[in-house]
């Protein structure tokens, strides 16, 4: 699995645009506050939150597509199954 400042260059290869990163940013922030909550792992869920949107610059035209390459990405990144999990089903329209 990637370290975050990993996660964060590797984000950058697919997101241009400055307010969609600023949402993931946010997002993250969100699920670290949940994880520290809920006594979950901060650094998985941050990860998660961080990179739920990698896709979307790629699938805004097709939101069926969305988080499936998403999570066949992360996949690829080594990412435990449940941060694979999560993104994919984010989207609901996948469970």
């Amino acid at each position: 699995m990637l370290t975050r400042e990993q996660a964060y260059e590797e984000l950058k290869k697919h997101v241009r645009n400055e307010n969609l990163l600023k949402h993931m940013l946010s997002v993250e922030a969100v699920m670290k506050g949940l994880a520290d909550h809920l006594g979950e792992d901060r650094e998985i869920w941050g990860l998660t939150g961080l990179l739920h949107d990698i896709d979307y610059e790629q699938t805004k035209d097709d939101f069926r597509q969305h988080s499936l390459i998403g999570a066949e990405l992360l996949a690829g990144l080594g990412f435990p199954p449940e941060v694979i999990q999560a993104v994919k089903v984010h989207n609901y329209t996948h469970g």
